[in-house]
C-alpha cells in the first residue's frame, strides 16, 4: 500500500484530462504532473486516496521520445500551460485520447477514430487575458498567473499564450499602479483584463475592482489609453464579491468606446467586457465551419442556438439556414448579439434573453419548430431541464459544442438513451494549444425508425 513520501518507479502510460501523466503501481493509479507518455520515472508520492495517488517527479530514469525542452521560464510554476514539455504531435494525440476516453467511458459510445484539428499558431493566440493583481512581499503590487491549484500568483515578464502587446500593457499598468501608491486605492484592483480583436487589432482594457474607484484610477486609465494606440476602450468593472467569478455586472466607461469590434467567419462582432467570445479566433472559425458543415443545411431549416452569447455561432449558420433564433441569459451579451445582427445586416436571425433551461416554453410561445439545435454550454454542460426541453422539441439534429468532453459525453448519452438520438460524428478542435483544455464537436441525429 502506497504512503505519502514513498519513492517509487513509474512508467507513464497516458495523459488525463487534467494534463497529468498516469501510471500504475501495484494496481493503483498514480497521477504525475508534467510527465510524458513513455517516461520512466522515480516519483515521490505526495497524496494518497483510496484508489489512486498523486506524485511528483524526483528524477527521470528514461525520458519519453516526445519530450522537448520547455520554452518558458515559469513553466511548471505558473498554472497557465500544461504541455510545454512535450511535442505538439504528442499533445494532439493526448487530446484525441481524452475525448475518446470520455465518450467511451462516460457515454458508453463505441469510438474508433476521432479526427483532431490542430492549430497553426501555438503561441500568442489568446485574444483575452484576465490577470490577477495582488500585493507582493515587499509591499509592491504584482500581477501574474496563479500557480497550479492555488491562489498564489506567479509573476511573469511575458506569457507565450497571449499577444506580446498584452505583456507591454500589463507592465505599464503595473508601473502606474505602483507609482500611484495608496492614494489611488490600488488595493481595490483585483484583475487587469485585456481583450483584443484578432482581425481588427482593437484592444479593450478593463480594470476589475472591488469598489467604484473611478476618480482614483482615471490617471492610470488615461495614460494607458493615450500610450497604446490600439486601446480603443478602457473600462472599470466592479466585482465586490470575494469569489472565483472574475467579472461583476457593473461596467463603467473610463475612456474611448464601451465596445470593440472584431470579425469572425466574415461577420462583424461587437464585444463588451462580459461578452462570451472564443479566446482563439482562428480555431473558433474552424470550429464554426465544421459545425455548419455538419448541419448539412439546405436553406430551409430553422436553427435554434442555445447559449448563443454574442451571436457569433448563429451568424455563421444564418447564411445557410432559413431562420436562426438565439437564446442567451446574459443581458449584455444579448445586446451585443442584437448589435451584431444589425451591423451585419442579417435579416433571418433574432436573439432573445432567456435561460436555455426554459427553452420549451419559449419554443411553444414563439411557435417554433427547430430542425437543428446548436448548443455551446458552459463547462458544466447542459442542465437536465435543457436536455429534457431539447428532447421534447425533437429536432432532427443536435450539434453540441463543448469545452469539456466529459460533460459533452454525459449529455450525449442522455440524448441517446432518453431521446432516441444517435452519435453521427465526433471531432476534437484544439482551441487551447499547450494547455490541457479540450474542445469537441458532437453531432447527434434523431432516429426516425
Amino acid at each position: 500500500m502506497l504512503a505519502k513520501n514513498d519513492i517509487i518507479s513509474l512508467n507513464i502510460a497516458r495523459i488525463t484530462s487534467e494534463g497529468f501523466g498516469i501510471g500504475k503501481h501495484e494496481g493503483m493509479a498514480v497521477f504525475v504532473p508534467f510527465s510524458a507518455v513513455g517516461d520512466s520515472l522515480r516519483v515521490k508520492i505526495v497524496k494518497v486516496n483510496k484508489n489512486f495517488a498523486y506524485g511528483i517527479i524526483e528524477s527521470t530514469l528514461q525520458s519519453s521520445p516526445t519530450r522537448i525542452k520547455p520554452d518558458c521560464k515559469v513553466f511548471g510554476k505558473c498554472g497557465g500551460c500544461d504541455f510545454r514539455h512535450i511535442s505538439y504531435t504528442a499533445e494532439l494525440s493526448a487530446k484525441q485520447r481524452i475525448t475518446s476516453d470520455a465518450f467511451t467511458r462516460i457515454g458508453g459510445f463505441e469510438i474508433t477514430d476521432i479526427p483532431i484539428y490542430g492549430a497553426r499558431q501555438l503561441d500568442h493566440y489568446r485574444n483575452k487575458a484576465q490577470i490577477p493583481v495582488t500585493e507582493g512581499v515587499l509591499g509592491e503590487y504584482i500581477c501574474g498567473f496563479y500557480a497550479p491549484r492555488s491562489h498564489r500568483i506567479v509573476p511573469h515578464e511575458s506569457c507565450l499564450l497571449q499577444p506580446k502587446v498584452f505583456d507591454n500593457i500589463e507592465k505599464r499598468a503595473m508601473e502606474l499602479i505602483n507609482g500611484a501608491g495608496a492614494s489611488a486605492s490600488v488595493s481595490k484592483i483585483k484583475h487587469i483584463y485585456i481583450r483584443q480583436g484578432s482581425h481588427s487589432g482593437q484592444i479593450m482594457l478593463v480594470f476589475v475592482t472591488s469598489a467604484n474607484i473611478k476618480q482614483e484610477i482615471m490617471p492610470i486609465a488615461e495614460k494607458c489609453y493615450t500610450e497604446f494606440p490600439m486601446i480603443r476602450s478602457v473600462m472599470m468593472n466592479i466585482q465586490p464579491e470575494d469569489n472565483n467569478v472574475i467579472l461583476g455586472n457593473e461596467n463603467i466607461l473610463l475612456f474611448g468606446s464601451e465596445t470593440i469590434t472584431d470579425e469572425i467567419c466574415g461577420n462583424k462582432a461587437v464585444l463588451s467586457p462580459n461578452s462570451f467570445y472564443q479566446v482563439n479566433t482562428p480555431q473558433a472559425e474552424n470550429l464554426y465551419k465544421l459545425a455548419v458543415n455538419a448541419a448539412e443545411l439546405t436553406g430551409e431549416e430553422t436553427v435554434l442556438d442555445l447559449y448563443c452569447g454574442a451571436g457569433t455561432i448563429g451568424m455563421a449558420f444564418a447564411r445557410y439556414a432559413r431562420r436562426v433564433v438565439g437564446i442567451e441569459i446574459v443581458p449584455e451579451a444579448v445586446a451585443n448579439a442584437v448589435n451584431n445582427i444589425v451591423a451585419n445586416r442579417i435579416e433571418n436571425m433574432e436573439v432573445f434573453e432567456g435561460d436555455a433551461a426554459d427553452m420549451l416554453g419559449f419554443v411553444k410561445k414563439k411557435e417554433l419548430t427547430p430542425d437543428i439545435i446548436v448548443t455551446d454550454p458552459p463547462r458544466k454542460g447542459c442542465s437536465t431541464e435543457t436536455l429534457s426541453a431539447i428532447m421534447e422539441t425533437s429536432p432532427e439534429k443536435v450539434i453540441m459544442i463543448s469545452c469539456d468532453p466529459a460533460t459533452a459525453a454525459r449529455d450525449c448519452k442522455i440524448l441517446r438513451d432518453e431521446g432516441g438520438y444517435t452519435l453521427k460524428s465526433l471531432c476534437t478542435v484544439d482551441m487551447f494549444p499547450r494547455t490541457a483544455n479540450v474542445e469537441c464537436l458532437a453531432v447527434m441525429v434523431k432516429n426516425n425508425e
